[in-house]
């Protein structure tokens, strides 16, 4: 039986609304835009793993450490996540997601649905999506909650 979690509204939001009532800037819309268009969380996920190593890859040239550039990422994608109509997180794509956003209560709910998988489906996954797993370590290093697991195939 596949668990289903509660996902929690967050207390705040990841991006502060804006003055003149743009809420969000462009990268962001798109984000939004592309993941409300996407029905299936295996597609979003897809799309979320070559978006954020287009853009990590693309940042090397940058004088800025690659964990900067995907912390800011996290908050794109914090935000874009926040206009999912998600209320429960029901597969493993959803819940890798969910664990690395900005929100306490999304890593948490995230890390909760994945940590009885992590032998078995998680490993699986994981080991398939490189992209992902180089993103989790990026965050990680400014992220000490979230668990050495959610970045490494276990063995």
């Amino acid at each position: 039986m596949i668990p289903k979690i509660p996902l929690p509204r967050p207390h705040e939001p990841a991006t502060p609304e804006l003055p003149g009532g743009i809420e969000i800037g462009i990268p962001t819309d798109a984000w939004i835009d592309r993941l409300l268009e996407t029905k299936t969380w295996f597609d979003r996920s897809k799309w979320l793993e070559k978006t954020i190593a287009d853009n990590l890859n693309a940042s090397k040239n940058w004088k800025i450490p690659p964990e900067f550039v995907a912390f800011g990422l996290q908050t794109i994608l914090t935000a874009a996540l926040e206009h999912l109509p998600d209320k429960e997180i029901a597969c493993l794509e959803a819940a890798a997601w969910f664990a690395v956003s900005a929100h306490d209560e999304w890593r948490d709910a995230g890390l909760h649905w994945l940590e009885p998988f992590q032998a078995t489906w998680l490993r699986d996954w994981l080991s398939a999506r490189p992209r992902y797993r180089r993103f989790a370590r990026l965050r990680r290093k400014l992220d000490p909650a979230l668990p050495s697991w959610i970045a490494e195939v276990a063995s």
